[in-house]
């Protein structure tokens, strides 16, 4: 029997003809699919990006800037006593959150580099920043308060310039002591068997004995550091654009002298 070799060619051109396209047609199917999955991932991302924006934006909404009450001041001025006054009438108290500490540093370094451009806060680019810190501020209370709440901040007090500017909208109070009533509280808090060094047996200065060991030295760091506070609270009370209020320690005892008299 002859064997048809011309169709046996034909036969096994065609099945090779039909794999072929049989493969490209399953590649284009896949092809498909692939994309068809990337654009829904990209869909998908892309919601969830706006609905992270809209939280954040929400949460800027639902947080008032001028709900926020700081207390700058110093150490030792007086600040508890106030915000402890202001906690018992019902208000919500952040108690030192150290934002204005990490701005002090923005601060200091900004004095050599102001006019340097890659200089993140530096003066051409200053709204930015300022944008910026009103943002982590707002966002950040929005996460723990709803309503007024009053944030006593002495010790980070050298950043309240820049806080003040970020939040136009926001209250300050600035509370003032003599400096040497502070000095001479202050020296007195960190001594051996102090209130403070019970409540703080590992802080260097209680491992050191710094207040006793050297108390020049000790009253010289205590004096600057409360100069570095005070001067930026000071600051940022004369250049706040929205409601403030300037108190002394002195006028906060009378106060409160006169109304248990009553």
């Amino acid at each position: 029997m002859a064997i048809d070799w011309i169709g046996v060619y034909w036969k096994r051109a065609a099945s090779i003809f039909v794999a072929s396209i049989y493969r490209n047609c399953y590649a284009v199917r896949m092809s498909l699919l692939e994309e068809i999955r990337f654009r829904l991932g990209s869909a998908f991302k892309a919601h969830e990006l706006h609905e992270t924006i809209r939280e954040l934006r929400r949460r800027d909404v639902l947080f008032d800037p001028s709900e926020l009450v700081w207390i700058f001041s110093s150490g030792r001025s007086g600040t508890t006593w106030l915000k402890n006054i202001l906690r018992d009438c019902g208000i919500a108290t952040w108690e030192e959150p150290m934002i204005g500490e990490v701005l002090g540093f923005v601060e200091e370094k900004g004095r050599r580099l102001a006019s340097s451009p890659n200089w993140i806060a530096s003066d051409a680019h200053r709204p930015a920043f300022l944008a910026g810190v009103r943002a982590m501020v707002l966002h950040s209370a929005a996460s723990r308060f709803d309503r007024l709440v009053i944030v006593k901040e002495p010790n980070g007090s050298e950043g309240a310039p820049m806080l003040s500017a970020a939040l136009p909208e926001s209250r300050v109070v600035c509370v003032v002591r003599d400096p040497r009533d502070v000095i001479a509280s202050s020296f007195d808090g960190k001594r051996a068997g102090s209130w403070q060094a019970m409540r703080h047996p590992q802080a260097y200065w209680v491992r050191e004995n710094s207040a006793d060991s050297d108390p020049l030295e000790f009253t010289r760091l205590i004096a600057g550091h409360a100069m570095t506070n005070m001067s930026g609270a000071v600051a940022a009370y004369e250049r706040h654009a929205g409601p403030r209020c300037l108190l002394t320690y002195e006028a906060l005892r009378r106060l409160m002298c006169n109304s248990e008299k009553q």
